[in-house]
């Protein structure tokens, strides 16, 4: 238990509870590294790059880039529009001519001093292009989306995709295509002559290939339509699971009836295929698992609750929430709670209401909840801002970061979870490597699972303590903007945590790497007061429990400090008290 808090006064209880331990560098880094220089390509393909002579299933040695300065590989063919939030360099370095993306010059006299700490030295986006020299993310990471399915039959969506799918062996054939029959008179043609290999797969002689929803294309719905049998084949409880499950509707098909589409922009945010003339998804070797949760944003909590400990007990290693839910009960919050324990991390969406409410199920304890910043929105006097608080995303006391993004907190919520899979991927890579122990030793008798590499606070923490810090309360009169009929000022952010950009700009390249140097962060986990506890600062001292951990150092210390924080009155941070 930890010690007693005493507050005074009114507003936000601003609880942190702060771990510190020594960073270990072993020798068995370097001997890592070494290694792996010596066997990285000269670029990677995206999703399954071939790994030449090497074992295909050791993604730790090819499924990065080695130069995100090399045009060759980044950026990739469909990135677009969307690379100042990828990037880790200026808008004039990026966009030429540089005034078509908000910088009417580039020179000194206009851009001001490009050191400014304040505008993070002019970087647009979230560093993912250094991130992927370490890793691209592995086919064995799975994030599992909780959203309104997937569109199967949208043909760019297909593309991004289709090779992205998780599939479920458990209950699938082993695929055995086989040999086409010498004697068909078009071997090309759609209506397949038969041959060898599973009927199963290969189809009728004279019918439709394997096109079995007729959208043109083989597609992970098809394993759908030919092989459910009723049979639960791997005794999961659930029948013909092959990519996931429908929690909606409470079957083996999370199609996107409505055609609503959020699910499946949400999918391609996170693990879309890349160079493949589509989008670019931050993690493109991971694999997505389809939850349909409802047919719309808004859903049932108790079903995308049903998703999370599918997802849990499946594999996944994150849970992808960009929705919100009609209602709260305690099943989504054991099933959160069911998550965490075995290492699955929950990101989520803050909502878009440019509100300060709550948004279920992203309030939970134990989840990681993000909103959007980006390029400017509005005219703006110079210098232009890729640090803009976007004026559709929520705040509040449960945000962990800020994300580059245009779709607001959805969008923010598919990159987050991408960058998520990256540092799941960098953790697997770095225990293969000996660079850092696999969390599910560290762990006991604990409920981690085996592989997954770090635990879900891990992730956590390493999101917030890697941000890119944003401070606009000092100096006032840089936050003042000249070029509006009445002069404004920016969101309130201040040095450190605070509601409007959590603890501020996701940075995917610290993430990896402090995961690659074994900097991985220790555990503090408050859970209680709960988040819809009722304190009264007055009525005496406050109760404050938590956990605290650093498995992988032989010794730690604490503090517990609190503060009171109102930035309607003052504009800036808690002075926080230590306790204990």
């Amino acid at each position: 238990m930890l010690p007693e808090l005493r507050p005074s006064g009114a507003a936000l209880l601003r609880l942190r509870l702060s771990v510190y331990l020594p960073w270990r560098h072993a020798s068995v880094i370097l001997a890592a590294l070494l290694c792996w220089i010596a066997v990285s390509p000269a670029n990677a393909n995206f999703p399954f790059p071939s790994p030449g002579p090497s074992n295909p299933y050791d993604y730790q040695n090819y499924m990065f880039i080695t130069n995100a300065d090399d045009p060759a590989q980044f950026p990739p063919s469909d990135l677009g529009d969307d690379i100042w939030k990828y990037s880790s360099k200026t808008a004039c370095q990026i966009y030429s001519p540089p005034d078509q993306k908000f910088f009417e010059n580039c020179s000194a006299e206009v851009q001001g001093d490009p050191n400014r700490t304040q505008e993070l030295k002019w970087v647009t986006g979230a560093s993912i292009d250094r991130a992927w020299e370490t890793t691209t993310g592995r086919p064995d990471v799975v994030i599992a989306l909780h959203d309104s399915g997937v569109k199967w039959n949208d043909v760019g969506a297909m593309r991004d995709l289709n090779n992205k799918t998780w599939l479920n062996r458990g209950e699938l054939p082993v695929p055995d295509w086989g040999s086409p029959n010498p004697y068909c008179p078009n071997p090309q043609d759609e209506l397949d002559c038969g041959g060898s290999g599973d009927s199963r797969v290969r189809g009728a002689a004279g019918s439709p290939d394997t096109d079995y929803n007729a959208n043109g294309w083989i597609d992970p719905e098809d394993l759908i339509f030919k092989f459910s049998d009723g049979v639960d084949q791997d005794g999961n409880g659930y029948k013909d699971d092959f990519v996931g499950w429908d929690a909606y509707e409470d079957d083996n098909d999370p199609f996107d009836e409505v055609q609503y589409g959020h699910g499946t922009g949400e999918a391609r945010d996170s693990t879309a295929e890349v160079n493949n003339g589509g989008d670019a998804g931050v993690c493109p070797n991971c694999m997505v698992m389809h939850i349909r949760a409802g047919d719309s944003f808004v859903a049932d909590v108790n079903d995308f609750a049903e998703g999370v400990v599918y997802a849990t007990d499946n594999g996944a290693s994150v849970i992808q929430s960009a929705l919100g839910t009609l209602n709260n009960s305690r099943f989504a919050q054991e099933a959160i709670n069911y998550a965490y324990r075995r290492g699955v991390v929950l990101i989520a969406s803050a909502a878009d209401e440019s509100a300060g409410h709550h948004n279920q199920p992203s309030v939970l304890e134990h989840g990681v909840t993000v909103n959007s910043i980006g390029e400017p929105q509005l005219p703006s006097s110079q210098p232009r801002s890729y640090l803009d608080f976007r004026g559709c995303t929520n705040y509040g006391a449960y945000i962990t970061a800020s994300v580059p993004s245009n779709s607001c907190s959805s969008e923010a919520t598919g990159r987050t979870s991408g960058m998520a899979g990256l540092i799941y991927s960098a953790a697997r890579n770095s225990v293969a490597g000996g660079a850092i122990a696999d969390y599910g030793a560290l762990d006991g008798s604990g409920g981690v699972a085996p592989g997954r590499g770090v635990s879900a606070e891990e992730v956590d923490q390493i999101i917030a303590t890697t941000a890119d810090d944003l401070n606009f309360i000092t100096p006032v009169d840089y936050t003042a903007r000249t070029g509006f009929p009445t002069p404004t000022e920016r969101y309130p952010a201040s040095e450190g945590w605070d509601p409007f950009f959590g603890y501020g700009r996701v940075n995917a390249d610290r993430m990896v790497r402090a995961v690659a140097q074994n900097k991985i962060p220790p555990e503090a986990d408050i859970t209680s007061p709960r988040w819809f506890a009722t304190v009264d600062p007055d009525s005496g001292p406050v109760q404050i429990q938590g956990t605290v951990a650093a498995r992988r150092a032989a010794n730690y210390s604490y503090t517990v400090k609190w503060g009171v924080w109102s930035w309607r009155d003052t504009n800036a941070a808690p002075t926080y008290i230590t306790t204990g």
